[in-house]
């Protein structure tokens, strides 16, 4: 396997895949019915050395992802290192851009199909599994669908024909050579639906004796749909985001509720923020989410063809500070204020609900002048 790293992420991709050309027509996903339970015992015993083998090779705490098909070596191996100071992003999908690339032949996984951010969460490494609105989401072990979810501890999970296993790394486990053996010494996998209620993204509370024998996979609302609002009536706006396009720009309120669940920006209908680009080529179908981390809100390039850019220099994750002003494909300019609290007089929500179209250059509107597009740059 070959493998590509920096300090806080570690990429490792079967042999041929690394040069595969990244198709860029659209994904026609097809629905099948009701899929099958995972079978995760079945995968860890057949892929237990690679399991075991990427648990030594990572002592330090994070998270590993393992992606694997019908043949018996991975697809590809990532890890991405859990720290308290910011969380860490992967792109999981059939283009050549994501971090883990899933092979073309596999035609039922999007080219950008999830997002997995992990950060340090109360002294246990905590990842979050977005479905970047594909509608066709992830299966777990009883075979539930869902579109996004955490996890703090190891799990398997299946999106079509490709199989997922997260394991949490630097906690000095003690494999069994028995794979068996080894699957019953996991923690116990336990389900917890979240979507029905206000989600703050934590560990959910554990007595202390249960801490190393369970895995919670909480099930928390996905991604925003499309035409959904920013800011659900009587929510108070935690700040605006302004969209500059076209000598004007588009002013949006926004609740904490929609960066909880996160905003998708690109040139597909699917995205909350789609409608209006899908006439610009340069922008990737799926190119950008804005989410909350901790309380930080972060943006994500998912991994976009033509690439966000602060101040000229091409970024992968970044949390938005007042005032950011992002460059979206040399054709968007994505400007965050925040975090704003409504004057007390002012009723939750009033006057900021609705869309504000400013000229451009207005104080405010977040739309400096954007650098022309280079023709040598590829179509997203």
């Amino acid at each position: 396997m070959s493998a590509a790293c920096d300090l806080s992420r570690l990429v490792q991709h079967r042999s041929g895949l690394d040069d595969a050309p990244g198709w860029n027509h659209g994904t026609i996903l097809i629905g099948r019915g009701q899929p099958a339970p995972l079978a995760a015992r079945e995968l860890f015993v057949r892929h237990y050395q690679a399991i075991r083998d990427c648990d030594a090779q990572h002592p330090r705490q994070g998270v590993a992802v393992l992606a694997f098909d019908r043949q018996s070596e991975p697809i590809g191996v990532a890890w991405l290192a859990a720290g308290e100071d910011r969380a860490r992003a992967l792109i999981i999908g059939r283009h050549s851009r994501c971090g883990l690339v899933i092979p073309v032949s596999h035609s039922t996984i999007a080219l950008r199909h999830l997002v997995v951010t992990v950060r340090l969460t109360q002294g246990r490494p905590l990842a979050r599994i977005i479905d970047l609105c594909t509608h066709t989401g992830f299966v777990d072990e009883s075979g539930r669908v869902l579109q996004s979810a955490s996890i703090d501890g190891p799990a398997f999970l299946a999106s079509e024909e490709v199989q997922l296993v997260f394991l949490t790394t630097g906690d000095e486990r003690e494999w069994d050579d028995d794979p068996e053996v080894a699957f019953d010494a996991l923690p116990r996998r336990d389900f917890v639906d979240e979507r029905v209620k206000t989600w703050t993204f934590e560990s959910p509370p554990r007595a202390f004796e249960e801490e190393q024998s369970i895995t919670s996979v909480s099930a928390i609302l996905p991604p925003l749909a499309p035409a959904s609002p920013l800011l659900e009536a009587g929510e108070v706006p935690c700040g605006h985001l302004f969209v500059g396009h076209g000598g004007h720009s588009v002013q949006r309120s926004v609740g904490k509720q929609a960066l909880v669940r996160g905003i998708l920006l690109g040139r597909y209908a699917r995205c909350a923020l789609g409608g209006d680009f899908r006439n610009h080529g340069r922008i990737s179908r799926v190119h950008l989410l804005l989410i909350l981390d901790g309380e930080e809100v972060i943006a994500i390039d998912t991994a976009s063809t033509n690439g966000t850019r602060l101040e000229s220099e091409r970024i992968e994750l970044i949390p938005l500070s007042d005032g950011m002003s992002l460059d979206v494909a040399k054709v968007l300019n994505v400007v965050w204020s925040g975090f704003e609290t409504p004057e007390d007089d002012q009723p939750a929500g009033e006057g900021l609900s609705h869309s504000v179209l400013l000229e451009a250059g207005t104080p405010g509107a977040g739309s400096p002048a954007l650098a022309d597009p280079d023709p040598s740059e590829a179509s997203a």
